[in-house]
């Protein structure tokens, strides 16, 4: 039960309006507002009382205008004594009557006969007087009645309060011997512990005005019916889509106010009838801008805006945000902040690695759409993809859920400069023609900086316009018109980020709600698992992902690159295959043609990662170049300080280090416990080195971190290299495989310049994780460092065991080795050659996809099939990943026993199947047509692999259970529902006791129907 006094949850109402005035001229419009406000009040209680004391009852409209409303409470203030047969008749009439006295007493003979003529006048458009006295005139007027208007109000319902008990809500006088229902009319606010006054109404919702201005929905399918029967008008006398829109207007004018608070607002009636105006006070750099915009929804269902000082001009709606925002200065500011970017990192390049950008050849960004279906050959031909294409595309339509693209590669490949580019021509290209229909890309980098939030991130990247702000930011990318693009989204937070890594992007798609186009680069395949996990455990989310990976250079395009830049053919024939395939990455084949200017003379060095690192140091030495001294350090000691640095980060699990730091790497180096008195002047030239960009933003200690992450992983390989050389420690490698996710270069780059590495690191790590220890991070370190010592040694394995630890594509050798003990870990493709002597032994693990062209060689030399899990088989000829399926073809080749008895039932299997398929993609949205529940996306053809009813009878049970609800979706062409999940998809498929409906769910399933 709650309890408040009508006036002290009417005064909450009408703080807002009091809080924006200010004294200037726009409080003209704000009062105006706050009359209608009391207006509403008085018409929400009229009703009620119509309904409830014997006469014929009146209804609410779907969006009352101010005629609509003074026409109501003036019918209230005309019924007789003898008609009002209650205490609560009586006091509306009274204040009714005395309220309308006071609005009505309102008479400018200069310029307005009544409010209303000044407030119809106002709504389209037309401009307050010039004469400042008579302004002030009509701002007096106004104050003086708002102000009796409150005392009218506090007056006649001094001893009312609202009651809310049995899930409904009255108002009753002291007495209580007389109460009135407001219930519908009125909102009950929980987590505000307040009421709410109705507002508008639409097909699907009911929207009440909150404390502080919030717009509140209604969405009970029974209130929404007993509102819609008991208190509307037929529906087909309301403006349901205008109900809709309010709320979204709203947000977005907030944006771009001082305060950030929702504005005021109120509706057309008569002539006007189904417009929205909005009355509010544009924060700019030149001051505050008083004024009122009108809306409405047009032809088509298109939102449009009504051009200030026009007769009646309406044009769409993102012009008014184009307007707002100042479109020409804001493309022109972010052009200028991205050329300012672009040219410290041309600068960065040539000093650190001398590397200049050729703008007439720059070589390919091609880009493949990631198919991720376990049948092989879809996943290897990916449609290929272009990214600026797409996104406009998906700015244009605004399907009913935000998009997100995540582009990933390797560092190196050129994912900052494909973003970097894209958001750049797009400003130039605006700055130019404004009137272009394409949305700005804002440009937010995270690479190399670890920053609290994204939030943080887009403050810095907005600070260059003085224009927008992150709320501005977050209302033109829900209408389509700016797109951020998040460089380096995987090292935002550093290897923090990796435990909750949709973290810092939840809040941004909350308030995106469905709408808008991200973009996001990472390069770690492991970050993406983490951000796919988050999804999992999350739910309703209205976000659609597309995965997008930036290709390698093939051969011949390394080749033109490496040509056109001045390397000569007969220095091209030297290279062998592994160094074109890190030539393949631009990073590297830039280095080589800087390197060749320079070197040509002493032909191809014995690797293209040695160019990287020589060049570095070259130029970084050039600093510590002291007149009198000579050197400061040696190449060899430069080397070593910087392998230090970037092993105290991987240990530290950052990207950055403090100055403290970088002098405790330097004494580790030289070996001494005081830089000055053995190398005088090295502790103050520190701070100038390598890509050790200094960051003092916000008085913060400087940070040093390496300019590229590519750097990074060179040196962190040298350290690991070093560290084999001096005879590994088991605990060294733990401890550094335990931080954070680890690049596989790295590791190809140690066995690339030693492989006789791959002997040390197998005798004397241990390449099994007890359970005490499992971490996902180590396993997928561990997994990665022994794939790559197999790979590196022609696909024999390095260990005769491995335990606890996540295999990618695990292909082995048909000769060279004899055993193979492979327990408790995963393995995303496991391929077994069709001839050979040795045992492979399986025990609980994890195959994505299990191939081999020969079932007999399969059942002969690899055992605990039946003990593991297997999601997909390749077998001769034979390609499944139905489990059923999966289960009967391992059954008929022999390598499990039949278990037909003993199997779960079809529906069990098909929900098991179906659970993990959309686990393993949660950032897939299951949009279904409404009439078969049935999907035409080609990402989610699994849905049809088990059958179609299976899949349909999954869903029913899904929704009976109220695991999930079916969201409507406005689309064109055929009818289309989401499927949204009331609890995370991980506690559904682990069978979780809580809430007991999963437990009741999968009972049903293993009965069957």
């Amino acid at each position: 039960m709650w309890e408040r006094s009508v006036n002290s949850v009417t005064e909450s109402l009408l703080a807002p309006f009091k809080k924006r005035l200010s004294g200037a001229a726009g409080d003209v419009r704000e009062l105006v507002a706050l009359v209608d406000f009391h207006l509403r009040i008085l018409y929400t209680l009229s009703i009620a009382d119509s309904r409830s004391n014997g006469i014929a009852s009146i209804k609410v409209i779907g969006t009352p205008g101010f005629g609509t409303m003074a026409a109501v409470v003036r019918q209230a203030a005309k019924e007789s004594k003898e008609v009002t047969k209650s205490a609560w008749s009586e006091r509306i009439r009274l204040s009714a009557a005395e309220s309308l006295n006071e609005i009505d007493s309102f008479k400018l003979a200069k310029r307005y006969k009544s409010f209303k003529t000044m407030r119809d006048q106002l709504s389209h458009g037309h401009a307050l007087p010039s004469d400042d006295a008579l302004v002030q005139e009509i701002i007096q007027s106004l104050t003086v009645i708002t102000r009796n208007l409150q005392v009218i109000l506090n007056k006649h319902f001094a001893d009312c309060s609202f009651e809310w008990k049995e899930n409904y809500l009255r108002i009753f006088a002291t007495s209580k011997k007389d109460s009135l229902d407001v219930d519908g009319l009125w909102q009950y606010v929980e987590h505000n512990d307040t009421a709410a006054i109705y507002s508008h109404s639409s097909q699907d919702s009911i929207f009440y005005i909150a404390v502080g201005g919030e717009i509140l929905s209604e969405s009970e399918s029974g209130r929404i019916k007993r509102f819609q029967t008991q208190l509307l008008v037929e529906k087909k006398n309301t403006n349901g889509d205008l109900g809709r829109l309010v709320k979204e207007i709203l947000r977005d004018v907030s944006a771009f106010t001082e305060d950030y608070s929702a504005p005021s607002f109120f509706f057309g009636d008569e002539s006007d009838a189904g417009h929205l105006y909005v009355p509010w006070t544009r924060s700019t750099s030149d001051g505050n801008q008083a004024r009122i915009d009108a809306f409405r929804i047009g032809p088509d269902n298109r939102r449009e805006w009504k051009v200030p000082k026009s007769d009646d001009r309406w044009v769409s709606y993102s012009e008014f945000m184009r307007e707002i925002a100042n479109w020409p200065i804001l493309a022109r500011r972010i052009g200028i902040g991205l050329e300012s970017f672009s040219k410290s990192r041309r600068d960065e390049e040539l000093s650190r690695l001398g590397i200049t950008q050729n703008s007439k050849h720059r070589g390919p960004s091609k880009l493949r759409e990631v198919n991720e279906d376990l049948n092989s050959q879809e996943q290897s031909n990916g449609h290929s993809f272009d990214l600026k294409e797409r996104v406009d595309d998906a700015c244009e339509r605004m399907k009913p859920s935000t998009a997100v693209y995540f582009v990933v590669g390797q560092a190196g490949l050129g994912k900052t400069d494909l973003m970097l580019s894209m958001a750049k021509n797009r400003a130039e290209e605006i700055a130019v023609n404004p009137d272009l229909k394409k949305p700005l890309f804002l440009f937010v980098s995270s690479t190399g900086r670890t920053l609290a939030s994204l939030e943080d991130a887009v403050n810095g990247s907005l600070n260059i316009t003085k224009l927008l702000s992150s709320h501005g930011a977050k209302a033109l990318c829900r209408n389509g018109l700016l797109v951020l693009l998040v460089d380096g989204f995987d090292e935002l937070l550093g290897s923090s980020g990796y435990q909750n890594a949709l973290g810092s992007l939840e809040p941004w798609f909350k308030e995106l709600g469905g709408r808008g186009v991200l973009v996001a680069s990472a390069r770690s395949s492991y970050y993406l698992t983490q951000y796919r996990r988050s999804l999992a455990e999350t739910k309703d989310l209205n976000v659609d992902h597309t995965l997008v990976e930036l290709q390698p250079w093939s051969r011949a395009d390394t080749q033109d690159y490496l040509t056109v830049g001045g390397v000569p053919t007969t220095s091209l024939s030297r290279l062998d295959d592994k160094e074109w395939k890190i030539l393949s990455i631009p990073f590297f084949s830039k280095a080589f043609v800087a390197w060749f200017e320079k070197n040509a003379d002493k032909g191809v060095p014995p690797s293209i990662f040695d160019i990287v690192v020589d060049q570095y140091l070259e130029r970084e030495a050039i600093k510590l170049d002291d007149p009198h001294q000579g050197s400061l350090l040696t190449r060899e000691e430069l080397q070593s300080l910087f392998a230090e640095i970037a092993e105290m980060m991987q240990l530290d699990k950052v990207r950055e280090i403090e100055q403290d730091d970088l002098i405790s790497c330097a004494q580790q180096t030289i070996g001494a416990n005081s830089l000055e008195s053995v190398r005088p002047g090295l502790s103050r030239r520190l701070s100038s080195l390598c890509g050790l960009g200094v960051d003092s933003e916000g008085g913060k200690p400087n940070q040093f971190g390496f300019s590229h992450e590519v750097l990074f992983d060179c040196f962190l390989s040298a350290a690991l290299s070093r560290s084999v050389a001096y005879d590994v420690s088991a605990n060294y490698f733990e401890n550094i495989l335990n931080r954070s996710k680890i690049n596989t270069s790295v590791f190809e780059w140690i066995f690339q310049r030693n492989p006789e590495a791959i002997s040390k690191i197998s005798k004397r790590i241990n390449f099994s994780i007890n359970r005490k220890n499992e971490s996902d991070i180590f396993a997928e370190n561990l997994g990665s460092l022994w794939i790559t010592m197999l790979q590196r040694g022609g696909n024999i394995p390095p260990t005769e065991r491995v335990e606890g630890v996540r295999l990618g594509d695990l292909s082995l050798s048909n000769v060279g080795w004899k055993n193979l003990v492979i327990k408790r870990s995963s393995i995303k493709r496991l391929e077994i050659p069709e001839s050979g002597d040795f045992l492979v032994e399986l025990s609980h693990v994890d195959i994505d996809i299990l191939f081999c062209a020969s079932a007999a060689q399969l059942k002969k030399v690899v055992t605990g099939l039946d003990k593991s899990e297997i999601r997909c088989i390749h077998i001769q000829d034979k390609f499944e990943d139905n489990p059923v399926r999966v289960r009967k073809a391992l059954s008929d080749f022999g390598l499990v026993p039949n278990s037909e008895t003993n199997a779960p039932s079809e529906l069990y299997e098909a929900a098991e199947f179906f659970l993990t398929k959309i686990i393993a993609r949660p950032d897939i949205q299951i949009v279904v047509n409404r009439d078969d529940w049935l999907t035409d996306d080609h990402r989610l053809s699994w849905t049809h692999r088990m059958g179609n009813d299976i899949w349909t009878d999954f869903l029913t049970y899904l929704l009976e259970y109220e695991l999930a609800r079916w969201e409507q979706r406005a689309t064109a062409g055929k009818a289309k529902n989401r499927l949204v999940f009331n609890v995370p998809l991980t506690s559904i498929l682990r069978k979780e006791p809580v809430p007991l409906n999963i437990r009741n769910f999968w009972d049903f399933c293993q009965k069957g129907p």
